[in-house]
């Protein structure tokens, strides 16, 4: 994959995240159902595998287009999992049972390692 097609579908996960934030569970919203099935669950655990970010991408010095792209795209997806989680308990053990937990936890932990290993933080 070229890196310019690389990039578009990138995007096109990032904008899906969007899609997943905008319509999350939230009191604000009453006209969405706060419950979630187990098929969306599994949609947002393709797309946190789809957008994970590799050890090599962080430890990298390279300024990565597709990572600030990325990064985005998971914070949507985490917002999304904690309003729905918050919204309904059995969201929360849907969510735990679809990976969904991992994901979130590994997707923290990765971004905060990025962000400590740029040279800016130093």
């Amino acid at each position: 994959m070229e890196q310019n097609e690389s990039i578009e579908h990138v995007r096109q996960l990032r904008q899906e995240c969007a899609e997943y934030r905008q319509r999350s569970p939230h009191p604000s919203r009453p006209h969405i159902s706060a419950s979630v099935d187990l098929t969306t669950w599994l949609d947002v655990h393709r797309l946190f595998e789809s957008l994970k970010v590799s050890p090599v991408d962080i430890a990298s010095d390279v300024e990565d287009p597709l990572l600030a792209i990325q990064a985005e795209g998971l914070t949507d997806l985490c917002l999304y999992v904690r309003n729905a989680a918050a919204m309904d308990n059995t969201n929360q053990d849907v969510a735990s049972s679809a990976g969904i937990v991992g994901d979130v936890r590994r997707t923290i932990s990765d971004m905060v390692q990025h962000e400590i290993s740029c040279s800016e933080a130093m």
